[in-house]
């Protein structure tokens, strides 16, 4: 990631944030704005100590921490858009239980005695597609059961599941081609940080663009009414 690239996805993220809090919305998804609060943080923390925290290990750590987290957004947009519609929750919690096991399974089957390059490239992918796999899911069935959505988890998901996608698909084309450093690598940290800078450009748009106030308030209601 470029130096530019860096402090762009710290203002987005920031304005991201003050979106959040300013239109009252955090409620909508705690864990949304806990995962960016982790992202910006481990930047700074980054930037301050560069001779402990810019390292391998330290990277793969703080990946660990942010795909519970963004697996703790999916988790939580689908209790709150599920937990009303018996028949939809119980399909819900089968696809959660189905993505955790597939999960673990290749966890488990991936190699734990190597290069810590090569733990990216084997481990990563792996977890970043459980994530993929639930907010696909979520959609799917929210567009099938016609579920109430509010703009912002919908945002979430609209942004989340592209950028991961991508993000995914690179680090397979790096493993495939067995590249775990060199200018590839490089090549790759920085088109997923521009990938990851839109993503974070969109959310800002979304957070701070004017809401449907009739929309909003028919969402609102329908959760009220299910509460």
């Amino acid at each position: 990631m470029t130096i530019e690239l860096l402090y762009a996805v710290r203002v987005a993220i920031l304005a991201c944030l003050a979106g959040l809090l300013w239109r009252q919305s955090a409620r909508e998804c705690w864990a949304f704005p806990a995962y960016l609060v982790a992202v910006v943080g481990y930047e700074w923390a980054m930037a301050l100590r560069p001779d402990v925290l810019f390292t391998y290990e330290w990277y793969l750590r703080s990946q660990a921490a942010f795909n519970v987290l963004k697996f703790a957004v999916a988790l939580e947009i689908g209790y709150r858009v599920f937990r009303a519609f018996p028949a939809a929750r119980a399909r819900l919690r089968l696809i959660v239980l189905a993505v955790l096991s597939v999960t673990t399974l290749a966890a488990l089957g991936a190699p734990h005695t190597v290069h810590l390059r090569r733990l990216l490239l084997d481990w990563e992918p792996r977890t970043q597609a459980a994530t993929i796999w639930l907010m696909t899911a979520e959609a799917l069935l929210i567009v099938w059961y016609r579920l109430p959505l509010s703009a912002l988890q919908k945002d979430i998901l609209l942004g989340f599941v592209p950028y991961l996608t991508v993000f995914n698909t690179l680090l397979n084309v790096l493993r495939k081609l067995d590249v775990a450093e060199g200018w590839p690598l490089d090549l790759v940290s920085t088109a997923t940080s521009a990938c990851y800078l839109a993503l974070c450009v969109w959310w800002t748009y979304a957070v701070w663009r004017p809401r449907p106030v009739a929309a909003d308030a028919i969402v609102s209601s329908d959760l009220r009414q299910a509460a």
